[in-house]
């Protein structure tokens, strides 16, 4: 074990600035070594969380080229500490000495969904480009398809197909490094990174220590400039290096209006391959797919059904789906097709009995992942302003309520903003496809359709 982390440490010496090394690196003791991990004693929380944020990787670059294998890295307090017992991994990595919040980079950005690969992806004509995009950037990252580009309407799959190119890559690349996050998360990042002063260890993460970047929801990264060169340096650095990239997104580049031309032009460089909304022999197929997966009967007739009465997005399909199988373990009863029609004429009479504002508002900021307070409060970016407004206009399309009325549910705004906010989304209708295929998802969800 001792000789172990010597020769790794030499290596380390070699390849840190002598500051860092001299104060980092050469104060930590080998104290473990099994089960393929070696535990690593250093003395506070404080320098835990540091190596680990910002020596992990190149920690375990050094062992792997000392041993010729993969060794997991824990590290383990020398002082009496209530976080001692656990290793690094498992203390939040947003919290200091003391139980304060640190608004560091967040280790959970690099998670794949576990059951998002591509042995669980039902291929058809819809998808089939996309998912042949993905396997050929799994199989040589950074090569032709760099960047890759996915786009389609919300709950079609882009995500998945995402995840399931990082779960690909790390089974057959298992030292590229990968970092996954989301148009969201990386600009909450950034500016966290900006208030604490640690940039270079954002930077350090989201470039020196990359090999693949993965990004969902491009379209909800924030319009500041500065967030947005960060982005942009990032995806120079990544590509000059030969680093793959992918990313996803609601529209295609062209239409993405939120970004910078500069950044718009990149995304472009690369392979853009849209998903389209699933025909109903796929649909069929993913039915019967979720269910082999959940492990429960689902009758041929049966999965027929739910996807002729749910050809929206897959999330919505597979919704459908989770009714009837709940409903039939409840009751302890085999899934039939009597049963899926009573439930479904049951959702949908139910959905249009009791549709009000504030369900209209619920529903829409669950469609869009916010809080019903984000929907009728004062933040005025994309993100938010697009599910406001399209919280609007269907209190106004099916509630029939007048712009005063809707005014005051949102936060007291006046008939004029109301008026304005209408406007921009009947020509968002007119233009962008994702925003009425959020429109149909959430009026059909709410009884509408």
């Amino acid at each position: 074990m001792q000789n172990l982390w010597d020769r790794a440490r030499c290596l380390l010496k070699d390849r840190l600035d002598p500051d860092a090394f001299n104060k980092w690196i050469a104060i930590i003791r080998p104290c473990e070594n099994e089960g393929g991990r070696l535990t690593l004693e250093v003395p506070d929380t404080y320098t835990a969380k540091h190596i680990q944020d910002n020596f992990a990787e190149k920690i375990k670059d050094a062992l792997w080229d000392t041993t010729h294998r993969s060794v997991g890295v824990d590290f383990r307090v020398a002082q009496p500490d209530p976080s001692a017992s656990l290793p690094v991994s498992a203390v939040p990595s947003d919290r200091k000495a003391g139980g304060q919040e640190s608004p560091g980079i967040q280790n959970d950005i690099d998670r794949l969904k576990e059951r998002f690969t591509f042995e669980n992806f039902i291929v058809g004509d819809c998808n089939s480009f996309v998912h042949s995009a993905g396997l050929a950037v799994s199989r040589d990252p950074g090569g032709a398809y760099n960047p890759l580009f996915i786009y389609g309407g919300v709950g079609l799959g882009k995500t998945h197909v995402l995840h399931a190119i990082g779960h690909q890559i790390r089974r057959e690349n298992p030292r590229l490094k990968i970092v996954c996050t989301s148009g969201e998360t990386f600009t909450n990042i950034v500016m966290n990174a900006v208030n604490s002063k640690s940039m270079d260890s954002l930077r350090s993460k989201f470039r020196g220590l990359c090999d693949v970047l993965l990004v969902d929801d491009i379209q909800f990264v924030s319009s500041s400039q500065f967030v947005q060169t960060e982005l942009f340096h990032t995806f120079n650095a990544l590509y000059n290096d030969g680093k793959q990239v992918v990313i996803t997104s609601d529209q295609p580049p062209s239409a993405l209006d939120v970004l910078m031309d500069r950044l718009r032009s990149r995304f472009e460089w690369g392979l853009i391959a849209d998903i389209q909304p699933p025909d109903e022999e796929t649909r069929v197929r993913i039915l019967l797919r979720k269910a082999q997966i959940e492990e429960y009967d689902l009758p041929f007739d049966v999965a027929e059904f739910l996807a002729s009465r749910y050809s929206g997005s897959v999330r919505e399909l597979e919704g459908a789906l989770n009714r009837v199988s709940a409903h039939a373990l409840l009751m302890k009863q085999a899934i039939t097709l009597d049963m899926a029609r009573r439930i479904s004429i049951k959702t949908l009479n139910e959905g249009r009995g009791r549709v009000t504002s504030e369900r209209v508002i619920r529903t829409v900021a669950d469609y869009y992942n916010l809080s019903p307070v984000d929907i009728r409060g004062p933040k005025r970016h994309r993100a938010v302003s697009i599910p406001r407004y399209i919280a609007m206009g269907i209190i106004r399309d099916h509630l029939k309520f007048s712009l005063p009325q809707i005014g005051r549910i949102f936060d007291n705004r006046s008939h004029t903003t109301v008026l304005s906010g209408l406007k921009t989304l009947d020509k968002m209708v007119q233009t962008e496809a994702s925003v009425n295929n959020a429109i149909r998802d959430i009026c059909l969800t709410l009884g509408f359709m």
